[in-house]
């Protein structure tokens, strides 16, 4: 009889906890004042060897969404490119890709091993996009990639 009268309580704690990580998992922190700054469309120079630019969009929400700036699509029937992004001790950090994959940044591709005339799919981790942020200014942004270069992206105004 005793056993009973906690089952309630626990249970009632079980999904309170549940939920709090529910909530942690799919709802993002506030933005800092530095995320805060990055919210709106800059336009990145086009690469070396290439002729594209890129408008980046960064939400409030912590999406954000890369798009060629002439409005082409960026492969077959793919207009724009979607993901995650946060500032994290001054980096700034983008993982594209599917709302899965920005959640569990891990995809199915072939190659693994071949069960008769089965070939087996592999997992290969996706690594985000990072770039240490030198300066932000209220127009212009200057990024450094591993490997050294360096990108100055300015606020794009419609």
């Amino acid at each position: 009889m005793r056993s009973r009268r906690w089952r309630i309580p626990l249970a009632a704690a079980a999904v309170i906890l549940v939920t709090a990580g529910l909530w942690r998992l799919f709802m993002p922190s506030p933005l800092s004042p530095t995320e805060q700054s990055l919210v709106g469309i800059w336009l990145e120079p086009p690469r070396s060897g290439g002729h594209a630019q890129f408008l980046i969009e960064f939400r409030k929400d912590r999406t954000c969404i890369q798009r060629r700036a002439d409005g082409s699509e960026l492969g077959f029937g793919l207009s724009a490119l979607e993901g995650r992004w946060l500032i994290e001790k001054g980096v700034l950090i983008c993982r594209w890709g599917s709302r899965r994959e920005t959640l569990v940044p891990l995809r199915a591709v072939s190659g693994g091993a071949k069960v008769g005339n089965v070939q087996l799919p592999t997992f290969k981790w996706l690594q985000p996009m990072k770039g240490e942020l030198s300066s932000l200014a209220e127009d212009q942004l200057t990024i450094e990639w591993p490997g050294g270069d360096v990108d100055t992206w300015k606020r794009y105004t419609e």
